[in-house]
């Protein structure tokens, strides 16, 4: 197999080989200076995973964040289920259908700095998850609401489901 050299665009050296001729591409250079470039340079944009937005609670919005559980769009760190900060809560989670072997929701609580706490509910790691924008101060309280907040969420989900099948 013998390379044979070439003269491509005055990019040298330039061979064939298995059927293409090298390089394949040219750079291509912009010749401004580089502030011009910056200057006409689209951002680019790269945004979050696709996502449904927050199950409404009584007919209203939720203000907060969905993301995926252990992504790389998560807030923070530090989380835990809310059944794991508050003993109180002896349940895992909240079922999203009446037969109970559908989805759960579970309350999940994100650790912010300085002692300040977010709640929410989750559907499990690398699944759908929501935090409301509200800052809790105590880390009880945070497990509370978010049990709170999957509970009305998982709720929110069955009287879906009811609709739907009643074909409203």
């Amino acid at each position: 197999m013998a390379l044979e050299s070439k003269h491509l665009g005055g990019l040298e050296p330039a061979f064939d080989w298995a059927g293409f001729t090298w390089p394949r591409y040219e750079a291509r250079l912009d010749p401004r200076p580089a502030a011009r470039r910056l200057a006409d340079r689209r951002r680019l944009v790269c945004g979050e995973y696709y996502r449904a937005p927050a199950p409404a609670v009584d007919g209203q919005p939720r203000a907060g964040l969905t993301f995926y559980l252990e992504s790389d769009f998560m807030l923070g760190s530090r989380w835990q289920w809310a059944d794991q900060v508050d003993e109180r809560i002896r349940h895992t989670g909240w079922w999203c259908d009446d037969d109970g072997d559908g989805w759960k929701l579970r309350g999940l609580v994100i650790a912010l700095s300085h002692g300040r706490w977010l709640a929410g509910w989750s559907m499990g790691e690398g699944l759908a998850s929501f935090v409301e924008a509200r800052v809790v101060w105590n880390p009880r309280e945070a497990a509370r609401l978010a049990d709170r907040l999957a509970e009305l969420a998982a709720e929110e989900e069955r009287e879906h489901q009811a609709a739907r099948e009643a074909g409203e």
